[in-house]
């Protein structure tokens, strides 16, 4: 078996390309682990519906297109399976390596996999990064005003989870609802939170508005302990504790 042959379309490989990458993600939200899917946070996203369907069907294209190989793979394994052909397989030494890599590197887990660890050699972590989560302003009789929650606090941990950034705390959020408890740690102490009901979403609610703490003080953005505004929009603070 050959590359062509191999990747030569019909319409059971065409069909199960296209469905790839919309089961992969009815598996991610079935598990529990849909961090992109944040419900109930007090930072939503305005983009019209129409415009996430057609975000949504473009990219679930895209990856369809990438994971291709998977899904030819797939597909002469469990026809080779059903006709009982599959020895015929083994002794195909290329069409074997052909198969058997297709479906460990081309699976959507594999791609993301390989994507994140490119992202991480071209851009490695360095000082100035996100740590933790600044609380910008605490809504009166909230919960996060009820448990002490105050301005200028940065939350390290929500709920026994290290907090990196303020995405990262939304999706922690999104995996409780309204009347947990929570615990959560700042850099000032340790607050304990029932979670209230957002009045917009229904979802989990704390009461405060957030952004990123950023602890490399030399960064030239700021200076140890001071907050700052830039272009009217973006808050950014340098813990006095950071190095």
């Amino acid at each position: 078996m050959n590359v062509s042959e191999f990747l030569r379309p019909n319409k059971y490989k065409i069909i199960l390309a296209l469905l790839v990458p919309y089961i992969y993600a009815g598996i991610v939200i079935l598990a529990g682990h849909a961090g992109n899917f944040i419900s109930g946070s007090q930072i939503s996203i305005l983009i019209p519906l129409p415009v996430q369907y057609v975000s949504l069907v473009i990219s679930g294209l895209l990856e369809s297109l990438i994971t291709y190989p998977f899904a030819c793979a797939l597909i002469i394994f469990f026809s080779m399976l059903r006709t009982k052909t599959l020895s015929e397989l083994r002794k195909d030494r290329k069409g074997l390596l052909l198969v058997s890599l297709s479906i460990l590197i081309f699976n959507p887990l594999s791609l993301r996999l390989i994507l994140l660890a490119v992202i991480l050699i071209a851009f490695p972590v360095q000082a100035g990064l996100p740590c933790g989560v600044l609380v910008v302003d605490v809504f009166e009789d909230s919960p996060a005003y009820l448990a002490g929650l105050q301005e200028n606090e940065t939350i390290l941990v929500f709920d026994n989870e290290n907090v990196r950034d303020s995405s990262w705390l939304l999706r922690l959020l999104s995996g409780h609802k309204p009347g947990d408890l929570v615990r959560i740690a700042t850099n000032k102490g340790d607050h304990e939170l029932e979670l209230g009901i957002n009045p917009e979403t229904g979802g989990p609610f704390i009461g405060a508005t957030f952004t990123n703490n950023y602890c490399d003080c030399g960064n030239g953005i700021c200076e140890p302990g001071e907050q700052v505004r830039i272009e009217n929009t973006t808050f950014t603070y340098c813990g006095k504790d950071c190095d």
